[in-house]
């Protein structure tokens, strides 16, 4: 019994034993479910015409859950909702599916998000739907703003705040990127329009001449 307890003590003392083991940090992780572009058309047909979708969002971490309310006849659906989770650790991830609501029939999975905790620094991000069980092929993004909010000082908090600066340069890229297309697409335009009218005028020159 001496040596079973003294090496008990002996491993608690040592470095990594019991003692020196730092626990899981434990945060309150906060979810602002913004938007969603580009979704899948999932009722068609004569009834429900071109194509559309009911979505609604199901958020799932560790054993918590919440829903989003369903937006009717969208692909472009705003939610504008927030969430929380609390006592999360540093390792659990966010998963966020998206679904398509049917009266009649089982709803249909459409696409899902996964976040690690250590990534989520309150930054809003467009992130594409990934496949899921039910959704080989999914389509469009969703857009969350995911904060969790460590305890300050310490690793898990310093790391977090590493991933905000890497989403706001990301962010702050793909922005630009956004409005030089915009405006390359303006200025096609433009061209396009210039070349009408000139097109126009020397239509109308030909038409003088021939009336001559």
């Amino acid at each position: 019994m001496r040596s079973l307890f003294g090496n008990r003590r002996r491993a608690a003392e040592a470095p990594g034993g019991a003692e020196d083991a730092a626990p899981s940090e434990r945060c309150t992780v906060q979810v602002r479910v913004l938007e969603a572009r580009g979704l899948m058309p999932m009722d068609t047909g004569a009834f429900f015409g071109v194509g559309a979708a009911d979505p609604y969002l199901v958020l799932q971490l560790g054993d918590r859950t919440h829903k989003t309310k369903k937006q009717k006849g969208t692909l472009e659906p705003v939610w504008e909702e927030e969430f929380s989770f609390r006592g999360v650790g540093e390792g659990q991830q966010l998963v966020v599916r998206c679904f398509d609501w049917d009266r009649f029939t089982s709803d249909d999975p459409m696409g899902q998000v996964v976040i690690p905790t250590l990534e989520m620094a309150g930054v809003p991000q467009w992130c594409a739907l990934q496949p899921m069980a039910g959704c080989d092929q999914p389509r469009g993004e969703l857009r969350l703003a995911c904060h969790a909010m460590f305890p300050p000082d310490t690793a898990a908090a310093l790391k977090v705040a590493m991933h905000r600066k890497k989403q706001q340069a990301a962010q702050a890229l793909r922005e630009r990127e956004e409005r030089e297309a915009a405006a390359a697409a303006a200025a096609a335009a433009a061209d396009d329009d210039d070349d009408d009218d000139d097109a126009s005028v020397q239509l109308t020159d030909a038409q003088l001449q021939a009336q001559r």
